[in-house]
């Protein structure tokens, strides 16, 4: 990577202290007292999409003007040095995710987070599509391809250089969802640190940027037929 700038500094410091302490002490108490309003949830889906493809975009800019080279990022071809090692490891977090996704079925409801969450098709609409593609791309662009690069040059020197890299970027980006509770940032923190190992050893964002889509596009899924069938039941037992 080339020499590091003022701006790469100025980022970090907005990404690694300025924003996990909105999202503590301003986004987590404010969640839970969204009002449940389609229109307003899809307006809150466009605006949460709207910051992080601005914030993409500016990562995306800097990279440019720099005239760094777009694979130090992961806009590459993936890397055969680790296969079929990384393979493994995204097997293993598939696993893990179908088997936290089952356990957590009968307690979506109750979810920190419910309240974001798509309850009817007309939410998962937006949700599934312009909140998982922008979380999907503008998070692994920022998390991944910027915030792993800049620490692994700024601890270049350092044998656990790209040790500390991954798990500083996974507590950063943990404690970014810290309005989802506390055990759903150590679930994050243990699925993102994977992400971290697959985007170092393929050197390639896309196999991080499509479990992301992934992840997103299934829990919106399920929220919204978990709240259509918890309606359904509730219409049943009424009759």
């Amino acid at each position: 990577m080339l020499p590091l700038t003022l701006a790469d500094h100025i980022i970090f410091g907005l990404l690694a202290f300025v924003l996990p302490m909105f999202a503590v002490f301003r986004v987590r108490p404010q969640v839970s007292a969204i009002p449940q309003q389609t229109d307003l949830k899809i307006k809150l889906y466009w605006l949460n999409s709207g910051v992080l493809i601005f914030g993409a975009v500016v990562i995306l800019v800097l990279w440019w003007i720099t005239g760094r080279p777009w694979s130090e990022m992961g806009w590459s071809s993936l890397s055969s040095e680790w296969f079929p090692e990384w393979m493994l490891i995204v097997a293993f977090f598939l696993l893990l995710y179908m088997f936290d996704t089952f356990l957590s079925w009968n307690e979506m409801e109750d979810h920190p987070a419910a309240a974001l969450l798509p309850r009817n098709w007309k939410e998962f609409a937006h949700f599934g599509s312009i909140v998982s593609l922008s979380a999907g791309f503008c998070e692994e662009i920022v998390f991944r391809g910027f915030l792993i690069t800049y620490l692994m040059a700024l601890f270049a020197s350092s044998s656990y250089g790209v040790l500390i890299a991954i798990v500083l970027s996974t507590l950063i980006f943990a404690v970014l969802h810290a309005y989802q509770g506390w055990l759903a940032i150590l679930k994050i923190a243990l699925l993102t640190f994977m992400f971290g190992v697959i985007f170092v050893m393929t050197g390639s964002l896309w196999p991080v940027i499509i479990l992301h889509f992934a992840v997103d596009f299934i829990g919106g899924f399920l929220s919204t037929l978990d709240a259509l069938t918890r309606s359904g039941n509730s219409v049943i037992h009424e009759s």
